[in-house]
């Protein structure tokens, strides 16, 4: 680890932060998934779309949405 992080880690041992730090990190990590989640669900209902409007007709593109 570099030297800042280092200090930052210190600084939040010594102020018996780490709770605190793991509850706002946990959060973040929350809210990356469920932006991840919502953006997964967007795209597999775009490639249902285009999988229903091709109805089999061309195999290239039944074939790239799988």
């Amino acid at each position: 680890m570099n030297n800042m992080l280092m200090e930052i880690m210190n600084s939040i041992k010594k102020n018996n932060l780490e709770v605190d730090v793991w509850k706002l990190l946990n959060n973040c990590i929350e809210l990356k998934l469920n932006e991840l989640s919502k953006n997964n669900a967007e795209q597999s209902s775009a490639l249902r779309a285009i999988m229903k409007i091709n109805n089999g007709k061309n195999e290239a593109i039944d074939a790239l949405c799988e």
